[in-house]
């Protein structure tokens, strides 16, 4: 049988290929939340990584209006934005 699990230097090859913006130390946080056996990131421990980080540019074209890479909330864009994780 091949390969079942990828290592996070090829984790970050594939984030990147796929066009995800995201500094090292958020991807290595990531891949320990969800590689829970540590045994390597395997195929649905992948997806939930891009799965995260696709709902994170979702979020930031809903709330950063200005484009600007930041985003201010008000109570009821926090209440929104909670949503997201129930």
């Amino acid at each position: 049988m091949g390969q079942t699990s990828i290592q996070a230097t090829q984790v970050q090859q594939a984030v990147r290929m796929l066009n995800f913006q995201v500094k090292q130390p958020i991807l290595m946080a990531l891949i320990q939340k969800y590689d829970t056996d540590h045994r390597g990131v395997e195929f649905g421990e992948f997806l939930s990584i891009c799965s995260y980080l696709l709902i994170v540019d979702k979020l930031m074209e809903k709330f950063d209006s200005r484009d600007s890479g930041k985003i201010t909330l008000d109570k009821n864009d926090l209440q929104a934005l909670g949503l997201w994780f129930l």
